[in-house]
């Protein structure tokens, strides 16, 4: 997928570096749980422009050869395909 276009963009920041002291209770969790360590935020965007395999044309994704078979899903088929992936994530960490 060398067509492929990939954009992200993140922010991590560092709160706190000293670590809490366990919770003793489901209350002081849920205290915790509001004040985290570190936390990360990212967005990703995937683009891959339309792109035609032909039959027969690639050894991983359509050929007819018999003992290819495990690795051509779409055997003797063409393939066209577009891509577009967006991906959020957020991740908070808590030393205890």
């Amino acid at each position: 997928m060398s067509d492929m276009k990939i954009y992200s963009v993140g922010l991590g920041l560092e709160l706190d570096e000293k670590p809490k002291p366990r919770p003793k209770n489901m209350s002081a969790l849920f205290h915790q749980l509001s004040k985290p360590n570190h936390f990360d935020v990212n967005f990703s965007y995937m683009h891959l422009e339309d792109k035609y395999v032909a039959s027969n044309s690639s050894k991983n994704l359509n050929s007819t050869d018999f003992f290819n078979v495990v690795y051509n899903p779409f055997a003797g088929l063409n393939v066209d395909q577009k891509f577009n992936n967006y991906i959020f994530s957020f991740r908070q960490v808590f030393n205890w």
